[in-house]
């Protein structure tokens, strides 16, 4: 009887080892479910990242547009300027003679 005894508390430890396993398992799954929803947070908020990248990018070449058109329109208003000066003077110097 005690050596059926002992086999009996063998089988009732390996049980106990397998719902400990088990315990750990679900313990594993729940993980990686909070895991995946991290990656699916991250994932969502990566992709907005990359939109709004996009819009600044855009919002940035617009912006580099807008200043060569300045530029270009600053220097054809110098040009006019400087065009207008000699004007004047050229007619400053023909009513001086």
């Amino acid at each position: 009887m005690n050596e059926l005894q002992d086999t009996l508390e063998e089988i009732m430890e390996i049980f106990k080892c397998q719902e400990d396993m088990l315990d750990i398992l679900e313990d594993q799954q729940h993980q990686l479910e909070q895991l995946k929803a991290l990656n699916l947070e991250q994932q969502e908020l990566l992709e907005r990242l990359n939109a709004e990248n996009g819009m600044v990018q855009k919002t940035l070449e617009e912006a580099e547009k807008k200043s060569e058109d300045a530029k270009r329109m600053l220097a054809e208003a110098n040009a006019l300027k400087d065009t207008y000066d000699k004007c004047v003077k050229d007619e400053i110097h023909h009513y001086c003679r």
